[in-house]
């Protein structure tokens, strides 16, 4: 799959934790650079650090896309990881809605052609469906990963595994393809 195919269009790449969906988009992202589309391009980096094997940033694993534009925020948590209790894991999913929304406001602000968001689940836990709509529109080239899986779905009885699967759907409905992995 490359880049020069997926132009124009909004992609979404879903897989269990660990499956490579992260690696797919950095590949994506830099056969989009070796197209010399550098100045079009906004990554918004939604994912948590890296635990173990679950989640990791783009720049972890290329720190190349610090040269970009490259939106995300250090202090977005793995709910289902990091929480101990229902109500810890529902906390922590609406203060990292908190903590990317001015990103996805920033991209609105300015716009470019060519918009990869790396974990996207994250914001679907209980950040604005509007708002991640309009920016995805605001592209003319989406491609996004989000988590579909088993392997995160202890959910600690907050309900958040049935909500992110629920809003995943609606996200899915709103691309033009889904790259399952």
């Amino acid at each position: 799959m490359r880049i020069s195919s997926l132009l124009g269009k909004k992609v979404l790449i879903t897989g269990e934790a660990g499956s490579g969906k992260s690696t797919r988009l950095l590949e994506l992202l830099k056969d989009a650079i070796n197209m010399e589309l550098v100045g079009h391009i906004t990554i918004i980096d939604m994912a948590p650090k890296r635990a173990g094997w679950f989640g990791g940033k783009l720049k972890e694993l290329d720190p190349s896309v610090n040269e970009l534009r490259y939106l995300t925020s250090e202090d977005i948590l793995g709910p289902r990881l990091s929480g101990r209790s229902a109500e810890e894991v529902a906390a922590i999913a609406k203060r990292n809605a908190g903590l990317i929304e001015p990103l996805l406001m920033a991209y609105l602000k300015a716009p470019t052609p060519l918009l990869f968001v790396n974990d996207v689940t994250i914001y679907l836990h209980t950040g604005d469906l509007e708002l991640l709509k309009s920016a995805i529109a605001a592209s003319q080239t989406f491609v996004g990963t989000a988590y579909e899986g088993v392997k995160l779905s202890e959910d600690r009885g907050s309900g958040l595994t049935k909500i992110e699967r629920e809003r995943l759907e609606i996200l899915k409905s709103w691309v033009d393809a889904v790259i399952a992995l």
